[in-house]
């Protein structure tokens, strides 16, 4: 594999709807907020730390940017409509950030209306696949094709260079679909 060089180009906001992100300033933007009555600097998920470990991957790929940890879940299989809805609208109306990273979009099913904000407001929105070996994305993934080249859908790659067994595949939805280790 190749890594590429730094990039010069100015540092991105990531807003991470997710279970809450651990990370400590600079690495985090002003503004965290929890819909769900919890601490957005405190991940909650009972599996782990997930909304931590998708922020680092994001600093990983992304060196510079910013995160702006919007807690819409309390970690678990389900996730709150309303706290998605919420968050979404919240980071379409934050002019400093540029992607919108929907970790538990399989597990959500929010109105449209919320992720069209978003795509109209200009920013990108990250949405999982599913993890459930699926023939396609599930949730609100399914929402990318209307949002204007604005939706990225993200399914799973192994180590070992082949899909991970567990990660929902493109379907029909070939053209929204990127994977990612």
């Amino acid at each position: 594999s190749t890594r590429a060089p730094p990039s010069s180009a100015p540092k991105c906001r990531v807003a991470v709807l997710d279970t809450g992100v651990q990370l400590q300033p600079p690495l985090l933007a002003p503004g965290s907020i929890s819909f769900v009555g919890g601490d957005p600097l405190v991940d909650y998920a009972k599996q782990g730390t997930h909304g931590t470990a998708v922020a680092q991957v994001i600093l990983t790929l992304a060196p510079g940017s910013k995160i702006l940890s919007l807690q819409t879940s309390t970690g678990g299989s389900s996730v709150s409509a309303s706290a998605v809805y919420q968050g979404l609208l919240h980071a379409a109306a934050n002019p400093s950030i540029r992607v919108i990273n929907h970790s538990n979009a399989a597990l959500a099913t929010v109105p449209g209306d919320a992720m069209l904000a978003a795509a109209v407001a200009g920013k990108v929105i990250v949405m999982q696949a599913g993890n459930d070996a699926a023939s396609s994305p599930r949730g609100d993934a399914l929402h990318a094709p209307g949002l204007g080249g604005k939706g990225l859908i993200v399914g799973g790659w192994g180590p070992g260079g082949s899909m991970l067994g567990f990660s929902n595949q493109a379907g029909s939805y070939a053209h929204h679909y990127v994977v990612a280790l």
